[in-house]
């Protein structure tokens, strides 16, 4: 074991942090953006099980699948879709996602719909943005809540 399980579990948070500062944007036909709505948090939030080798360099692929797994097992970590996606499901993973949202109102990306279309606009410097967004969320939520994700798997 090259990464203990909380530093595992720690780097699944900030690799979802990462995935969600660009999960809360909806990508259209010609490059334009809108902000998801609220009742896409597990969409925006959660990780795809081919991602796993992004979240720490420690693990191989199929060892961090496995640990995964077993954190799934234990609660600590959820399935989001069936087994495809897994994400860190707490009031904090819910508290980014709604600040992930903030960071692109902030930025006047719009959500919704009008006239039957979806409001939506071209970004320009996405990367560049997508990264600030994950700067944002990471001096907010830089470590995972513990007490939080402890009392999820005690329930």
């Amino acid at each position: 074991m090259k990464i203990s399980h909380d530093g595992f579990i720690q780097a699944i948070w900030t690799y979802q942090l990462k995935a969600l500062s660009k999960g809360v944007l909806h990508r259209y036909v010609g490059d334009e953006y809108s902000v998801v709505g609220e009742d896409w948090y597990r969409n925006a939030t959660s990780i795809h099980t081919c991602e796993r080798g992004f979240i720490t360099e420690k693990l191989g692929k199929q060892q961090a699948y496995k640990r995964i797994r077993s954190l799934i097992e234990s609660g600590y970590v959820t399935w989001a879709h069936k087994d495809c996606t897994f994400f860190i499901d707490t009031q904090q993973s819910k508290d980014a996602f709604n600040l992930a949202r903030y960071f692109w109102f902030s930025k006047n990306i719009p959500t919704g719909y009008e006239g039957g279309r979806a409001k939506c606009v071209p970004i320009e410097n996405h990367e560049k943005l997508v990264n600030e967004c994950f700067e944002f969320l990471l001096s907010k939520h830089k470590s995972v809540n513990w007490t939080q994700l402890e009392e999820k798997v005690a329930a």
